[in-house]
């Protein structure tokens, strides 16, 4: 195992997370989970034959590609909408923070299932 490889990509994303560029983390987070899809068409492509152990990888793939995109979604926070309230701020956003660490949480599962 070479260490220094490793390394570097851990303190890599742990200066990414440091430097709270939300664009950047949500590009990278965007081209990461791309290239899993990417790379689970290819396996499909070529017939591949996966393991038994991995036959579920393709749909956790696809789950984690699907919470990222919810967490994008979440992350650009919602107007409080209502019948019975008039919105005199729509441009004020709120974060649903337990729903973005509930889908970070799943994601860390499905992830470690991986």
């Amino acid at each position: 195992m070479n260490l220094g490889k490793e390394t570097t990509w851990v303190s890599e994303f742990y200066k990414l997370y440091e430097s709270r560029n939300i664009d950047e983390i949500k590009k990278r987070l965007f081209d990461i989970s791309g290239t899993m899809i990417y790379l689970h068409e290819i396996l499909a492509e070529k017939n591949i034959k996966l393991q038994e152990k991995d036959m579920y990888s393709e749909q956790l793939v696809i789950k984690l590609h699907l919470q990222k995109l919810s967490l994008l979604e979440l992350s650009r926070g919602h107007s409080i909408k209502s019948n019975f309230y008039e919105n005199k701020a729509p441009h004020i956003k709120f974060l649903d923070l337990s729903s973005i660490i509930t889908i970070v949480r799943s994601q860390y599962e499905s992830l470690l299932m991986y």
